[in-house]
């Protein structure tokens, strides 16, 4: 079996190595983005959800918030509610007067610094 595992890799990667080429994922970035995009927006009578391309996959975890931003302009706050490989579910948490959530806004992690 290790064997086999072996012989695998060599052959997957033989390529790029006979080219002086490094393999692809190592040129991919060692953590996650920790962002995505808005695909959808639902309202409820519940509540107004944001569905989000972009999941664990994208580093967002059940109960972060993060900032739905368009170019440089804050649009809203929301809550990741349920999290997948490549999607996530969010409520929308603060949004700021005159905006909207729109398809293709991007939504980003909040993070906060600690002054000491």
């Amino acid at each position: 079996m290790f064997r086999t595992l072996q012989l695998l890799f060599v052959c997957a990667f033989a390529g790029s190595f006979a080219r002086g080429e490094a393999p692809a994922f190592a040129h991919a970035p060692l953590h996650a983005a920790g962002e995505g995009r808005v695909v959808e927006v639902a309202e409820t009578e519940a509540a107004d959800l944001i569905v989000l391309a972009g999941g664990i996959d994208a580093g967002f975890r059940e109960g972060m918030l993060a900032q739905v931003v368009r170019g440089d302009i804050y649009v809203a706050t929301v809550l990741l509610a349920a999290v997948a490989g490549e999607r996530a579910v969010a409520l929308i948490t603060d949004l700021a007067p005159e905006q909207v959530i729109a398809s293709g806004d991007r939504v980003r992690i909040q993070t906060f610094q600690l002054n000491s």
